[in-house]
Order: structure tokens, then sequence, then C-alpha cells
């Protein structure tokens, strides 16, 4: 499924309502952080099918509940208005609350996709830009910069070229007149 990018972003569009069916929050409030494959088979009759996983962001008090929710098969989360996804769900997968985050801006924000990396301020009020923003803006002016050079070197190029071209052809009108300057001053009476 990872690899069919038409079936993923319809599982992205489709797993928050499934989720806040079961949670009761609003969909603003859940995000799919990340879809990968598990590498591991869902049925041992067949392995060529393997599962994903899936990293959500929901509220830090919904965790609870979606577990709760998870391990029990009367939830509201099995329910059959939830259609067919509910079956894909492996109940024994734990979910974990490692990526939580808070509203305070003195907490960290963890990457769940570069785990044990700090990305978040150090301090509350900790001066500068970031090294993202840093990154972003030295890609941003050597593009300017590329560009404007691409430019400046085509122009140069063509007015070169135009410079060539008038010369040639101002030496093919000399030429061309040296040729038959000889042959109007000749008397046209010697006949």
């Amino acid at each position: 499924m990872v690899a069919d990018p038409l079936l993923t972003a319809e599982f992205v569009q489709a797993l928050p309502l499934f989720v806040v069916s079961a949670i009761n929050c609003s969909v603003d409030d859940i995000i799919v952080v990340s879809i990968t494959s598990s590498g591991t088979s869902l049925t041992k009759r067949d392995d060529s099918t393997s599962g994903v996983i899936v990293t959500l962001s929901i509220p830090s008090e919904s965790v609870s509940n979606l577990q709760d929710q998870i391990r029990s098969p009367n939830s509201a989360l099995f329910s059959p208005s939830n259609g067919q996804l509910a079956k894909l769900i492996d109940t024994t997968y734990p979910v974990q609350q490692n990526y939580a985050v808070t509203s305070s801006t003195s907490s960290p924000v963890i990457d769940p996709n570069n785990q044990g990396v700090n990305t978040g301020p150090t301090s509350a009020g900790s001066p500068g830009l970031s090294k993202g923003a840093v990154v972003g803006i030295a890609v941003g002016a050597s593009t300017v910069l590329y560009a404007g050079l691409t430019v400046a070197v085509v122009r140069a190029y063509r007015r070169k070229k135009q410079r060539q071209y008038e010369q040639n052809r101002e030496q093919g009108r000399m030429i061309a007149q040296s040729i038959s300057a000889p042959m109007m001053q000749e008397p046209s009476n010697q006949w």
C-alpha cells in the first residue's frame, strides 16, 4: 500500500474520520504524520502482503482512550458504521505516547521520523534563526544568485553573437563592393 500513492492518499484522508468516531475529538486534531511499511506479513498464508504502521498526532488526553478502543472488539472503533477499515487493525500493536507534544513553549518538539533528536527550542526565549531556516535562506539565495548569473551570461553571449554576425555581414558587404567596384570603373565606350 505504501508504494501506491493514490491508495496511500485515500488512506490518509479516511483515517482521521475513522479515528474521530472512536475518540470524540475534532478531525482537525488528528494528523497522519507518517505511513511506513511494517515489513512483516499480516497472515501466515500470504507472505506477499505486509502491513503498515501509521503514526498519528492526536490530543494527548485521547491516547489512552484510543488504546482502550483498539483493545476492545466491541468498541465504537469496530462498529459496522466504520466499514472494513476496522478489520485491518492489529489489536496487539500498542498505541504509544512517546511523541506527545504539549502546548508549553519550553518543552521540545520531537520529530517522530528522527527519533532522539531535539528539534525544538533550547530555551523559551532563544534568539536567532533555526538551522532549517538558515539552510532554507541559503538555498533560496543561491538559487536567485544562480538564476541572475545565468541571465547575465546568456545576455552577454547573445550580444557577442550579434556583434559577430554584424561584423561578418559588414565584411561580406565590403568584399562584394571590392569585387564589383573594378567592373563598374571600366569605361563602357571601349567597344
